[in-house]
């Protein structure tokens, strides 16, 4: 009789007992006990391997998620930089009014373009306002961030927005003085 303990929810095996009953060989138990733990191993494996070729693909979720914001933007084409900012503070208005209001989809989306305006304006602003650029992607990849996150943070959210609001209207009055 072979006796098989398995402990731990990964159904790892902690040991194994051969008893033999007399009549029965030696050599028929053990080359059993083999034949059990052979597959044991082998079952063992090929769980092993289905979970790891589905975790790139989750991995690339989580990555696409938590990383960076403007890596798979597209740049938008803008005419000027001016423009551009001024594009920007109306995508901050209407994703704040979207976040209030609960659409979702629709936050995401101007999150999205807002991502895609910045990948355009971010060599403009650093060449205009080297100091602040750093600050701007910083506010604008947490802003985008708390909004592609699965459960909203309102707050934090609005407070973002706000600050990005004021930190480009600022940016366009010093870029019209100079």
């Amino acid at each position: 009789m072979i006796i098989i303990h398995i402990a731990g929810g990964n159904g790892t095996i902690s040991y194994m007992m051969i008893w033999s009953k007399a009549g029965t060989g030696k050599r028929s138990c053990l080359l059993l006990a083999y034949t059990l733990c052979l597959v044991v191993i082998l079952a063992g494996c090929g769980t092993a391997g289905s979970e790891t070729e589905a975790n790139p693909k989750e991995q690339k979720a989580e990555t696409a998620g938590n990383g960076d914001p403007f890596a798979e933007a597209d740049p938008v084409a803008i005419p000027d930089t001016e423009s551009g900012i001024s594009d920007m503070s109306g995508l901050i208005k209407s994703l704040k009014q979207a976040v209030e209001a609960d659409q979702t989809d629709e936050a995401k989306a101007f999150a999205q373009q807002m991502a895609g305006l910045w990948v355009a304006l971010k060599p403009d602003v650093q060449a205009a306002e080297s100091a602040r650029t750093q600050m701007l992607q910083e506010d604008l990849s947490q802003l985008i961030q708390a909004v592609q996150a699965s459960k909203w943070d309102k707050e934090l959210i609005i407070q973002l927005d706000y600050k990005l609001y004021q930190s480009f209207r600022d940016l366009k009055l010093e870029l019209q003085d100079q």
